[in-house]
């Protein structure tokens, strides 16, 4: 039996921006579908401008038989122009309304001015539902997290090893929780690729188990390796642990719509 339900494994989208990518995913608010992600995967952190003016989400549906993908493609500075991007910069995520649903039929959803389909799998793209987000206050301390997304800077060019077209999952713990900065410590190490992604945390109900989206994606924890030689400096390397910004920033951004 899988660990996590089928559905989950097509939360994390791939997102390209120009020559960069990052993950994100799919937020449905009942009133609207939000493309979630880090900020800087859009926006240059020292400039604050937008990497590119296109960006290309890839998405996964929701049944494995289904071999077609999800494809849109996104005209940043329009969807900037008409209000359709909100970010905080504090908590470096962000948030694109793709689509605005059908108040009399929720199934029915409208694109927003600058996102074009390119191409629908016959399933359709999977989201999350506000029942499946968990908010900062909510998250235990030392409960399971899946972290999930495109860290396409793993590997070796000449060595091919992962299909960088789909997820990968790695697993961890939540190891604390900054309520100052609004977010969560996980003992999980996450690559470049990985940010904008989200964050499964897994409760034992009795004999069934919850999964709730609890943060974001946005930094890895670096840490200073000591040098063996005197007179030179250590070497900044991946902690093992990562920071994601929690849902209740999330809320708050698309509540702006």
């Amino acid at each position: 039996m899988r660990q996590i339900p089928d559905d989950n494994l097509c939360y994390p989208i791939l997102l390209t921006v120009g020559t960069s990518t990052g993950s994100g995913f799919f937020l449905n608010t009942g009133t609207g579908i939000f493309l979630i992600t880090a900020k800087h995967v859009l926006y240059d952190p020292q400039t604050g401008i937008l990497h590119a003016t296109q960006a290309k989400i890839t998405s996964y549906p929701k049944e494995h038989a289904d071999t077609e993908k999800n494809i849109f493609i996104l005209d940043l500075p329009e969807l900037s122009n008409t209000g359709e991007i909100k970010f905080d910069s504090t908590l470096d995520i962000a948030a694109i309304r793709v689509g605005i649903n059908n108040p009399s039929n929720p199934d029915r959803t409208t694109l927003s001015s600058g996102v074009t389909m390119e191409q629908i799998a016959q399933t359709g793209i999977v989201s999350v539902a506000l029942n499946n987000v968990r908010l900062l206050s909510d998250v235990m301390v030392s409960n399971d997290v899946f972290v999930m997304g495109y860290p396409i800077s793993l590997g070796l060019a000449n060595i091919p090893q992962l299909d960088y077209s789909k997820p990968l999952i790695r697993t961890g713990v939540v190891a604390g929780k900054n309520n100052t900065l609004r977010s969560i410590i996980l003992d999980c190490p996450v690559y470049p690729g990985n940010s904008g992604g989200p964050v499964i945390e897994v409760e034992r109900d009795g004999l069934e188990y919850k999964f709730r989206i609890i943060g974001v994606v946005i930094q890895l924890v670096p840490t200073i390796a000591q040098s063996i030689h005197p007179g030179i400096p250590g070497v900044v390397v991946n902690s093992g642990y990562s920071v994601a910004a929690s849902m209740d920033g999330v809320l708050a951004l698309v509540h702006q719509f």
